[in-house]
């Protein structure tokens, strides 16, 4: 009888293990999966997984303005990946250079002084040198932000030659 009642709970312990186990491992599958058709579904309608609203800039200032001039662009939904508060710019060549915003900026208004020059790579998180740069010349240029490769409207900065 005692034979009979410890092979009864060895096998209800496997069968609960086998449960457990296959049942767990299933479900991770099933979830994980459905994040994946999530993230998919999102890069094909061209969103973020993050956030479905895409951004736009309303506003920048001063406009014209000067290399060496602080520039204020304000819109929604700015900021990217850990927060970044990046900008483009681009010349009528359609080369872009990256604007990193600096510490005052935020989700909705990206602050920056305007350089010579601009860096044609994100490389903030290798840590590698720009391989290339636009260099910033009296003209017009575009000004766009692209958080989780999600583009806003263009916004036209003319850049002046000082007197």
């Amino acid at each position: 009888m005692q034979n009979n009642v410890s092979t009864s709970i060895g096998m209800t312990i496997i069968i609960v293990f086998i449960i457990v186990f296959f049942g767990g491992a299933f479900g991770y599958q099933y979830f994980a999966k459905m994040d994946e058709l999530k993230i998919e579904e999102s890069i094909n309608k061209n969103t973020s997984p993050f956030d479905t609203t895409p951004p736009s800039i309303s506003y920048v200032a001063p406009n014209p303005a000067l290399v060496g001039s602080p520039i204020t662009v304000i819109g929604d939904n700015l900021s990217g990946f850990e927060g970044d508060k990046n900008l483009f710019i681009e010349n009528l060549s359609g080369e872009s250079g990256i604007i990193y915003g600096n510490t005052e900026s935020t989700e909705n208004t990206i602050v920056f002084t305007l350089g010579e020059k601009y860096c044609t790579v994100d490389n903030s998180y290798s840590g590698l040198p720009c391989p290339s740069y636009i260099t910033i010349t009296p003209g017009l240029y575009k000004i766009y932000s692209k958080p989780y490769d999600v583009a806003s409207n263009r916004i036209i900065l003319e850049i002046i030659a000082p007197l």
